[in-house]
């Protein structure tokens, strides 16, 4: 005896959910998005971005991924807010593959990558590692994924534990050399004990432009200023009061110019910071604030 079977049409394949919150399950395509990052510019040259870039294309191509674009980012992953280009990829971004060399190149922050590929899931984003040959349209392998993000998240919280331990002890010692010297000062290699070493020394430069600074603040005789513009330019100045009919400058007094004046002025005149433009943050920390005090005495006296 045969049943009557009713006919099923409009059948629909749908994904098995994973019982692991975030996991990709499927991808339309086979477009990949390669990332590539390193935490600073010293690391670009050589081995790391350009080897980054060989192996994930290698992997894309072994695993028949088409490479739609592929993107540089050089910035710390300790948390995922300085990763613009990421950040960029993942929300402009629908049904694809996102592939990088090995998991500290995602992330180093456990929350971020998980607040990430909850993103990536929703927007059908397949992450890869290279590294481990992974990807998180499989629950172990996000799961690896995961505990390498974890691993470097404490990797760099113990280095830089570390590195801090270490400053400190130099300091004590006085052997302490900063990467970047505070404004006023660079690096300088002298011989000590038959030995090239480097040291700490005044920068006459940026100590005129500080000189100028607390001048332009304080208040000074013109001639005192023209001396020291011409020190660091190399050019003869004539300082002009536009709100005065355009009358030259024969005297600033202490309050004509605050921070925003003088990093005007000073970027005007093309006095950079180290190649960058001044801003009146910058400015208040060349200010010398015992001679503020001082001149403020100076005037509350005045004004008795």
């Amino acid at each position: 005896m045969v049943k009557n079977t009713k006919k099923i049409t409009n059948v629909k394949t749908v994904a098995t959910t994973s019982s692991l919150p975030g996991v990709a399950q499927t991808t339309q395509t086979n477009n990949a998005v390669i990332y590539c990052r390193v935490s600073t510019k010293n690391q670009t040259n050589g081995t790391s971005l350009d080897s980054q870039e060989y192996y994930c294309k290698q992997y894309c191509n072994d695993n028949n991924l088409t490479i739609t674009n592929i993107v540089h980012e050089i910035c710390s992953a300790k948390t995922t807010d300085k990763q613009k280009k990421l950040l960029d990829i993942i929300d402009t971004n629908n049904n694809i593959n996102l592939v990088f060399f090995e998991s500290t190149r995602f992330s180093r922050n456990v929350c971020d990558f998980t607040n990430l590929l909850n993103k990536c899931s929703v927007n059908n984003i397949i992450i890869h590692s290279v590294t481990g040959n992974m990807n998180t349209s499989n629950n172990n392998d996000t799961k690896n994924i995961l505990s390498n993000v974890f691993e470097g998240e404490i990797e760099i919280k113990t280095l830089s534990r570390r590195i801090k331990k270490s400053i400190e002890y130099r300091k004590t010692q006085k052997t302490y050399i900063p990467t970047v010297p505070r404004y006023g000062y660079c690096h300088k290699k002298t011989r000590v004990n038959n030995r090239m070493q480097k040291i700490i020394a005044r920068d006459d430069n940026e100590q005129n432009i500080i000189t100028l600074v607390n001048k332009l603040y304080y208040g000074s005789d013109i001639n005192s200023v023209h001396k020291l513009l011409f020190k660091i330019t190399k050019v003869n100045h004539t300082i002009i009061d536009y709100k005065a009919n355009g009358d030259e400058v024969d005297h600033i007094n202490y309050g004509n110019m605050n921070y925003v004046d003088i990093a005007n002025f000073l970027n005007l005149n093309n006095i950079l910071k180290r190649n960058k433009q001044w801003q009146s943050s910058s400015i208040s920390k060349l200010v010398n604030k015992t001679s503020q005090i001082t001149n403020l005495t100076s005037a509350l006296n005045i004004n008795q």
